[in-house]
């Protein structure tokens, strides 16, 4: 009678061969696995220490932050709004019942990251003083108007999904804050392990970004910026899978494609542009490039309008309202001082954090590191192909927390287009710094396209 070692082919010789094939598969795929481990491990380390040593309600906004999770989790994000007065004028703030030790908590910590001082990873001097408010028995249910609605609810899903576990299971309030934390975490990881998969190379670039500091303890933290860096991430990927593939794409992928660029459109405004690296592709028709844009652009432009004219709140309405005017009857003029003030305030921003310039050594570090090890060089038009997106990436990788350009400085460089006339004398005593910076970014950027192995399907 045949055994049943012999029946289902599990002879003496077969443990040995499945070692082989699994050690030959891990060799294959070692390009994928080694950075994907390697930033799945330091990423979770880096996260759980941030976790551990800053307070659950230390960071930018906690009160949008933590408002507008607790909406989500308690399925509040659509409730009515209320006026109400402000120094900086009246305001739309969203009504919102619940639990005092969340929406109404007077130990929150408003620091910038760079306030935080997050590299050190000493104790915040307010952490057990967060936990024990948090924990606290004197509470109450209350209604009280709050920021919740200053953003759509798509960036709060993953740290929603951890508040509702928690409140379902009955856990005291700081454990839900950190089990929100921690499915933000998660959350961050399993996008920006997607991308690494995904992308045909540059897979330890994708993989030093993920575990930069500021983007991990966005990550680590109730931040809408984790989801948003994380996701946008995943959609360069995307894009950069989609400008090695040859093939058309079926109806199927096509359909989740101009799903995921709602998504992408629904997320902060500022990153919607990057759902146009999609058509660079050669993998889409004109026909359906244009259904594409149309699709995924015009119903999330419908969604943001609706929400701002229902929902939205406006920081300073009376501000905007007066930028708006300006900017209707300076046009021109508004926009050299947008492109003056991104080139010149960006680097001086940049250059005045360490932790920002050394990521982006460490980041150039890669890059050329890449270079080197890449023998095959790509053509004209792929790397032409490969620049929009690698532009894009290498943007995202500098300046994906964009809340940092604009916690503490914004209010201390002036207010309106009106009143924030520019020094245009200063502006010329600091091109010289763009001069510099010209020749090493268009280095970089040349590195990033070289550092590509050509594939043999394309041209």
């Amino acid at each position: 009678m045949t055994s049943n070692r012999a029946r289902f082919g599990l002879g003496k010789s077969s443990m040995p061969d499945l070692i082989v094939r699994l050690r030959d598969w891990l060799r294959g795929k070692s390009k994928v696995l080694i950075p994907l481990v390697s930033f799945l491990i330091v990423c979770c380390i880096e996260g759980c220490a941030f976790i551990a040593t800053v307070g659950p309600l230390t960071m930018p906004d906690p009160h949008l932050h933590l408002g507008s999770t607790y909406a989500l989790a308690t399925l509040q994000s659509f409730n009515s709004t209320t006026m109400v007065d402000s120094p900086d004028g009246a305001k739309r703030a969203q009504n919102l019942v619940g639990d005092s030790r969340y929406i109404d908590q007077p130990t929150v910590s408003n620091q910038t990251v760079e306030g935080i001082d997050i590299t050190a990873l000493k104790r915040d001097p307010q952490y057990d003083a967060q936990v024990e408010a948090l924990n606290s028995d004197d509470h109450s249910i209350v209604h009280v108007a709050t920021r919740s609605n200053q953003y759509l609810f798509v960036s709060y899903l993953p740290q929603a999904i951890g508040m509702k576990f928690g409140l379902h299971f009955g856990l005291r309030p700081s454990a839900v804050l950190k089990l929100a934390r921690l499915t933000n975490l998660l959350a961050f990881m399993l996008a920006i392990g997607i991308a690494i998969v995904m992308i045909p190379s540059g897979k330890w670039f994708f993989a030093v970004f993920g575990c930069l500091p500021y983007p991990v303890f966005c990550a680590s933290s109730l931040m809408a910026d984790g989801p948003v860096i994380g996701y946008t991430a995943c959609f360069i990927a995307l894009s950069l899978w989609l400008f090695a593939r040859r093939k058309p794409l079926t109806t199927v992928w096509w359909v989740l494609l101009i799903v995921a660029a709602f998504l992408q459109c629904l997320m902060k405004s500022v990153y919607a542009p990057v759902i146009l690296l999609v058509l660079a592709t050669k993998a889409l028709s004109m026909r359906r490039k244009i259904i594409y844009v149309l699709c995924a652009f015009i119903p999330a432009t419908l969604v943001n309008l609706w929400w701002e004219k229902t929902h939205m709140l406006v920081i300073l309405p009376d501000l905007y309202a007066a930028n708006k005017q300006y900017v209707m009857h300076h046009l021109a003029g508004t926009i050299f001082r947008l492109v003056a003030d991104t080139l010149v305030q960006t680097f001086d921003l940049v250059s005045k954090d360490p932790t920002t310039v050394a990521s982006l050594l460490l980041l150039c570090a890669v890059i050329l590191f890449s270079g080197r090890l890449n023998s095959e060089r790509t053509g004209r038009l792929y790397g032409r192909n490969r620049l929009y997106a690698l532009y894009a990436l290498s943007g995202l990788a500098a300046f994906g927390d964009r809340s940092r350009l604009y916690g503490s400085h914004s209010r201390s460089r002036g207010t309106t287009c009106q009143t924030r006339s520019r020094d245009w004398s200063l502006l010329a005593s600091r091109c010289d710094i763009y001069i510099r910076w010209c020749p090493c970014w268009r280095a970089c950027s040349s590195m990033m396209v070289n550092s590509i192995p050509r594939s043999r399907n394309l041209p």
